[in-house]
């Protein structure tokens, strides 16, 4: 019965462990344009993961970096983990080589306490020039439609 117990009280204490290293990044906007400098919001932050860290960006497409204010510098994010400034609350990121297809970024984060590395979830981003006249060419089609369902 005492084995039951215990193993009962540390699957519950483990979950409880895990729960608590919750970090959230958002950006403002999904359309990003070539070079374009976008700020990252950082909240969160619980247990192995308080202030400050480090966040690592990752892309499919392109090159992606984080911008460095002490260096005044920007950093690839395939660089080493110590040329990555640490943060808190918000850093600048940009992609160079952006496509016209949707890219998908994500973040590793390291503590600055413990060293622990976790992944965040995957952002969906567009490049702006795949949204640039869409308003024009949807004029453009519905006219068109009209057109021919009137005639």
């Amino acid at each position: 019965m005492r084995f039951l117990f215990i193993i009962f009280f540390s699957t519950i204490f483990q979950t409880l462990c895990f729960a608590q290293d919750i970090i959230t990044l958002s950006i403002p906007d999904r359309f990003m344009g070539d070079r374009e400098e976008v700020s990252v919001s950082i909240s969160g932050g619980y247990g192995e993961f308080e202030c400050p860290f480090r966040i690592r960006p990752h892309a499919i497409y392109g090159v992606i970096e984080i911008y460095n204010p002490e260096l005044k510098l920007w950093i690839p994010g395939g660089n080493l983990w110590s040329e990555i400034p640490a943060v808190c609350s918000e850093s600048l990121i940009r992609i160079r080589g952006m496509n016209a297809l949707p890219n998908f970024i994500s973040f590793y984060i390291r503590s600055e306490n413990t060293g622990k590395v976790i992944k965040t979830n995957t952002i969906e981003v567009w490049n702006v020039s795949h949204s640039t006249g869409y308003l024009e060419r949807l004029n453009l089609n519905i006219l068109r439609d009209n057109v021919k369902i009137h005639k």
